[in-house]
């Protein structure tokens, strides 16, 4: 369906297809290709038989030239792995990232976010992710494992002392982020009734996934979309509204208490609460630089933290031994180092900038859009840079690369449909 159709309902299909089926879902085991990177190979080649790409000129197409041609040159370094793969892994990364955001700009012509199909996806998604937490399961991601992994599903570490959702999704962390971009999409709805219902839930469902961060980077991107979308007397008077509310709201609720204050605790770097702390992530950091420190330039290669040092425990124990602790590389920043070296990091801030830049430049031409994806963009590098990126690439650039196309080509009457 992805493939045969063009326009919104390709669109809806592709959307709704992510949010349901976990990218867990294994298609294809060598080379790995998960139920969201089909998703998204179908997408491009629809994109492709449709010839979409002509007449509209993506805006950032050199940058992206120039960073897609270093990912593969840095993963070309990689003698660990096969000339295959050497050029598989560095283009496989670039498909679920950076390209996502080209194959939206192309293809998300006449397209809206508020369709019926996918608020009534996001009402599935949400109202089964408290569905999990009442009773303390998740049949679905039960069977998934069941079908698609070698290890067992942990239902002590998702229901265990600490809580966490992750509903239709395949990590909780990253499910909390998909819901707080989604929420900040629907800001501009929230006039209807059920996009209304669809953002309450969105917000309680990150609320519940069990990731500080993933708060964090909620209230980060609401505030962001406020500051920029609203004039300084709206803003004004929404903040006397809201913020005796939403005090009131963390002084009668326990759970968004304890959320908030936990968030407060870690940024404080108290290790007393469960999860990160600053104090850990120096930690992290440290053993990233020594790491780092043996193949500066272009890194170890793509995948090589999962690959090559997670997987040999007799190295990870000598690391332990040295003092080194690394406790799963909870930040997108620590990757970059090990993985892709001084080039790769370079690479990435030269793209960021060119992304924001043009964002900023064309405020004017479409505020409400270009204030989305600064506010999404910006919130998922907090994000990444906090806890990993994960499995959020997709609706991100995804998402980024829509908002460039309406900067870029107009709106068109697509802000007066609404959802029925």
């Amino acid at each position: 369906m992805i493939i045969r159709n063009n326009g919104q309902k390709r669109f809806d299909w592709f959307v709704c297809s992510a949010l349901l089926l976990s990218s867990s879902i294994t298609i294809l085991k060598s080379p790995q290709i998960q139920a969201h990177r089909f998703f998204i190979l179908c997408y491009w080649l629809s994109v492709v038989v449709h010839k979409e790409y002509r007449h509209n000129k993506f805006p950032l197409l050199i940058p992206l030239i120039i960073y897609g041609a270093g990912e593969m040159f840095i993963g070309w370094q990689d003698t660990l792995l096969t000339p295959f793969y050497r050029l598989w892994k560095p283009f496989a990364f670039l498909l679920d990232s950076y390209l996502i955001m080209l194959m939206a700009f192309w293809g998300t012509k006449n397209v809206r976010i508020n369709s019926k199909p996918i608020i009534n996806t996001l009402l599935i998604m949400t109202i089964y992710g408290i569905f999990t937490l009442v009773i303390r399961n998740n049949p679905l991601q039960q069977f998934i494992w069941s079908q698609f992994s070698d290890a067992t599903y942990l239902t002590g570490y998702y229901f265990g002392d600490r809580i966490r959702i992750t509903s239709t999704w395949s990590h909780p962390i990253a499910y909390g982020f998909v819901c707080s971009t989604f929420a900040v999409l629907l800001l501009k709805y929230l006039k209807n009734k059920k996009c209304r219902v669809a953002f309450i839930l969105l917000v309680i469902n990150v609320f519940i996934c069990g990731s500080r961060t993933s708060l964090a980077a909620l209230i980060l991107m609401i505030a962001l979309y406020a500051l920029l979308e609203y004039k300084f007397s709206k803003l004004t008077r929404l903040s006397i509204l809201l913020v005796p509310a939403l005090f009131l709201v963390y002084l009668v609720l326990p759970p968004v208490q304890e959320k908030i204050d936990s968030i407060v605790n870690t940024a404080m770097g108290n290790s007393d609460v469960g999860g990160s702390s600053v104090e850990m992530r120096q930690g992290q950091l440290e053993a990233s630089l020594m790491i780092f420190a043996s193949s500066p330039m272009y890194g170890h290669g793509p995948d090589y933290i999962q690959e090559n040092m997670m997987s040999d425990k007799q190295l990870m124990n000598q690391y332990s031994m040295q003092g080194y602790d690394f406790e799963g590389f909870e930040s997108y920043y620590y990757i970059l180092l090990i993985e892709r070296g001084i080039v790769g990091i370079v690479l990435e801030v030269m793209l960021v900038v060119f992304i924001m830049m043009y964002l900023i430049r064309n405020r004017k031409k479409n505020k409400l859009r270009s204030s989305e994806a600064i506010t999404i963009f910006l919130g998922f590098a907090f994000f990444a840079l906090s806890t990993g990126a994960l499995d959020t690439w997709m609706f991100t650039t995804f998402f980024v690369g829509l908002c460039m196309n309406r900067i870029k080509n107009g709106e068109g009457d697509l802000l007066t449909k609404k959802t029925k």
